[in-house]
């Protein structure tokens, strides 16, 4: 038999107390005091037959100290004291501490002597030296608390009563939220959800006697992360792209995917699980559909979560002008995000449809870029120069040229991202050419080309030029005989020369050789143009009839050479000194020199600039260089 030990064992329910023998008490006594062992020294109390050790000999260690009960059921109020039982018999037991998990359901004291407090479950737990054991302990009330319901969803506003029923008598009922925040709760039971969140409703009816519900607040509506747009006057879902799967979808709505009803009505075996235009998303709550949306899915316009050829077809006919399409179909087409439906998107179907990713989404827009021209010119007899401005991130442009302003262009040219001007020759005279470009990149392996840019036009010349006569001035018969703009003449003024300029652009007059823009123009159908291009740091004003330049006599050689590229024919230089005047042409540049005509010095041959009349022994200088003029047909 084991020996068990008792800390004060009783029981209030039954009044009842075991009392220690008289006799064992007297023996412990007698032996304490001839042993010189005091009694409150004894490190516990004692049951009933104890026998303390023979012949003064120590007790034996303790090999197990456990709980006599494990589980213990009680009313609110009642008291049970608690005992545990120590292995082997005879042995001592070590000092016993008492704890309780939960002091609002049940209270222990160092005796062991447990009292229910409050409805619910506690551990009431004990150690001893080495040794530790626990008793659960279910506390129930004499009458009870019970709500309709213990956990509800709600979204926000609404408002829901909850009903409280006791088993015994009429007793006050109290209620409480754990944060009001999310909801609230009325003297009477009535729970207002105020924002999404979880909230604890208690419903106290005296002590230790309660009930509790859960209350989940939700959005009221669907709402999404940034990544998609809810359109609340339409009732659209907008933003998912095709190939998106419904789960993907539903995780960037702002709502537990456990209260989203998914409707699939075109759920084919290829597109099952992914989202399509038409589809629709509903929040229900409770059973009841709170919200309802449709989607529109970026990409697909007829509903079969593709984005194929009917997409491709649609977008083709609206860009050509072949048909129309309202802003909302349009608005699924927009791949690129930039507002409309472009030829981006409609690379971007095409890939897809193609199946060819390049790592290219189209945000840059590139295609929808359009370079425009900054001059279409004419360089010469059969020669027109086409320039354009840079376009960003290009790695090159091409050129296109047509006889037509309606189409038929043809590429003429590709040249690199450096380059932004293009030179086309051996063109036919007397003719208009009209001219595009257009940027390109390559991404992947496929090119991007952008958008054509407005095109722009040139007339060639067909008419017939005169050069000043003299074989020895270096000019071939072919181009004395036909050229596109004048060229090569010189004029003398008051008498200071000879006359050398063609006979059909100016008539001499005797010794009197007046040069007249006005005359020139009504006789020979020539007309005065800036000398100089738009923009030169040359240039100092252009009054239609003569060109002025900045600072002559530092700028006189620079400015030449400019008005010789853009009118290779040569130009007329006026100088001006006192009642003198007197002017020559620049004719060519050769081998990097500028070579002139100069009939007031030598009528037989070109000179450079080093020997010029101006610049040998006479008393006037590039100084004296007021007006420059270069004439052409009109």
């Amino acid at each position: 038999m084991l020996r068990r030990y008792v800390e004060f064992r009783m029981n209030k329910r039954s009044g009842v107390f075991k009392r220690i023998s008289v006799a064992v008490l007297l023996m412990l006594l007698v032996i304490g005091l001839t042993g010189g062992i005091w009694l409150w020294d004894v490190p516990v109390a004692y049951a009933d037959g104890y026998e303390g050790s023979e012949g003064g000999k120590d007790l034996p260690e303790a090999a197990d100290v456990a709980l006599d009960l494990t589980e213990l059921e009680l009313l609110v109020g009642d008291t049970q004291l608690l005992s545990v039982t120590v292995t082997p018999e005879g042995a001592g037991c070590p000092l016993i501490t008492w704890a309780t998990s939960d002091e609002n359901v049940a209270t222990v004291d160092e005796d062991g002597l447990v009292t229910a407090v409050g409805e619910g479950t506690a551990q009431i737990s004990f150690t001893a030296g080495a040794f530790a054991g626990v008793c659960e302990v279910t506390v129930r009330s004499l009458f009870t608390v019970t709500l309709d319901r213990h956990a509800v969803t709600l979204t926000v506003s609404d408002k829901l009563k909850l009903r409280a029923a006791v088993n015994k008598g009429t007793v006050t009922l109290n209620w409480a939220s754990s944060n009001e925040a999310v909801a609230k709760v009325s003297g009477d039971g009535v729970v207002t959800a105020k924002s999404p969140g979880e909230a604890v409703i208690t419903v106290y009816a005296g002590l230790g006697v309660s009930d509790s519900c859960t209350v989940k607040v939700v959005p009221r509506e669907i709402s999404a992360t940034s990544c998609y747009r809810v359109d609340r006057s339409r009732g659209y879902l907008l933003g998912p792209r095709v190939d998106t799967t419904v789960s993907e979808m539903v995780s960037n709505l702002n709502l537990d995917a456990s209260l989203l009803r998914i409707d699939d009505e075109n759920d084919d075996e290829e597109t099952r699980g992914l989202v399509k235009t038409g589809m629709t998303v509903s929040l229900v709550v409770d059973g009841e559909e709170r919200d309802k949306l449709t989607l529109r899915v970026l990409g697909d316009l007829d509903g079969d979560g593709r984005l194929g050829i009917y997409e491709y077809t649609r977008a083709r006919v609206t860009l050509l002008g072949l048909g129309s399409m309202s802003d909302a179909d349009k608005a699924l087409l927009d791949l690129n995000g930039d507002g409309k439906l472009s030829i981006t998107d409609y690379i971007l179907i095409r890939l897809h449809i193609l199946k060819l990713d390049i790592g290219w989404d189209g945000r840059d827009g590139f295609p929808d870029i359009q370079p425009s021209l900054s001059r279409v010119v004419p360089a010469g007899c059969d020669v027109v120069t086409i320039s354009w401005n840079a376009v960003e991130s290009a790695a090159g442009y091409e050129i296109y040229r047509s006889i037509s302003p309606s189409g038929g262009y043809t590429l003429i040219a590709s040249v690199g991202s450096d380059v932004l001007s293009y030179t086309d020759s051996n063109l036919d005279r007397d003719t208009t050419y009209y001219y595009k470009v257009c940027a390109f990149k390559h991404v992947g392996p496929v090119k991007l080309d952008t958008l054509h840019s407005e095109a722009g036009s040139v007339h060639v010349p067909g008419y017939t030029v005169y050069y000043q006569g003299d074989p020895r001035w270096g000019f071939s018969s072919s181009v004395r005989k036909s050229a596109c703009v004048i060229t090569a003449y010189a004029i003398t003024i008051n008498n200071m020369g000879i006359p050398c300029t063609p006979p059909d652009i100016y008539r001499s007059n005797g010794n009197q050789t007046p040069m007249n823009m006005t005359n020139l123009q009504r006789t020979f159908g020539v007309k005065a143009v800036c000398a100089l291009p738009a923009g030169s740091p040359y240039l100092a004003s252009f009054d239609g009839h003569k060109t002025r330049i900045k600072s002559p006599s530092a700028n006189f050689e620079a400015a030449v050479r400019e008005a010789l590229a853009l009118h290779p024919e040569g130009v007329i230089l006026y100088f001006k000194k006192g009642s003198g005047a007197h002017a020559i042409v620049a004719c060519k540049i050769s081998d990097g020199k500028i070579y002139f005509s100069d009939p007031g010095r030598n009528r037989d041959y070109l000179v450079d600039f080093a020997n010029t009349w101006c610049k040998i022994g006479h008393n006037m200088s590039y100084k004296h260089l007021v007006e420059m003029v270069a004439l052409d047909r009109m």
